[in-house]
């Protein structure tokens, strides 16, 4: 009896010492990442400058009333379903609460909208004519880590060989029609990468030393290029070991 209370003693104090072991948010050299996407409306020609682009008409919402309950989280589920199976018992309204949980690695890694949006770049959408056109930070990426760190990207979805894929972040050897620039850390605009992960470079980072950069965006629109709405969506990965 003495010895499992030894033996019991000593796994609660291994125990108490592992919770007090400081612990990192990324996990080996894969670590954590974001997707950014981006919306492109390819327009016949540039849109006048005081002229806003179009907007979606949007049907007002549907007021839900329950009786007896003035307030949900949820609404009933019958309220809802217009159709709904009967049931040899009726089940009554129930609420349902919710918590909402802030994401545990945006102190790590997250994305800020752009602070100070114009006519052709707003909420990540961008107006494009055909040509060429420089889209001024788009949105801004913070980076911090408790260790040396690199923050990587690549087209999402992309491959190497894999046909040409779709407009506008293509497929390896098609060129991307993108490019993106890190504001303070690179002078030039580079094309996305688009052959899969890994990717490509955007900074280091050193141990506890945050960074947060705007990416200009620079999109073609050839001629052959239908006039419609395309997406890009481009992953950012941060990882240890800069």
């Amino acid at each position: 009896m003495k010895r499992v209370g030894f033996f019991l003693i000593l796994a609660i104090a291994a125990a108490l010492a592992f919770a007090h072991t400081p612990a990192n948010a990324l996990s080996g050299s894969t670590g954590i990442f974001l997707e950014e996407t981006v919306t492109i409306i390819v327009t016949p020609s540039p849109t006048p400058v005081g002229i806003a682009p179009a907007v979606p008409a949007v049907s007002a919402p549907r007021t839900v009333a329950a009786a007896g309950i003035s307030v949900y989280d949820v609404a009933p589920i019958s309220e809802l379903e217009p159709q709904v199976i009967a049931q040899a018992t009726p089940q009554g309204a129930i609420p349902v609460t919710f918590q909402a949980i802030a994401n545990p690695n945006a102190k790590f890694l997250h994305s800020v909208p752009n602070s100070n949006p114009t006519a052709d770049n707003q909420n990540n959408t961008l107006l494009a004519g055909y040509g060429t056109t420089v889209f001024t930070c788009v949105y801004q990426i913070f980076t911090n880590e408790t260790s040396a760190y690199k923050l990587t990207d690549w087209a999402f979805g992309t491959a190497s060989g894999a046909g040409s894929g779709t407009y506008p972040l293509e497929n390896t050897p098609t060129a991307s029609f993108a490019s993106w620039e890190a504001e303070q850390v690179t002078t030039s605009f580079a094309a996305f990468a688009n052959s899969g992960s890994p990717g490509q470079l955007d900074w280091n980072g050193t141990t506890n030393v945050s960074q947060q950069h705007c990416f200009d965006w620079q999109v073609t629109v050839p001629t052959s290029l239908a006039p419609g709405t395309y997406t890009a969506t481009v992953q950012y990965n941060l990882s240890v070991g800069g």
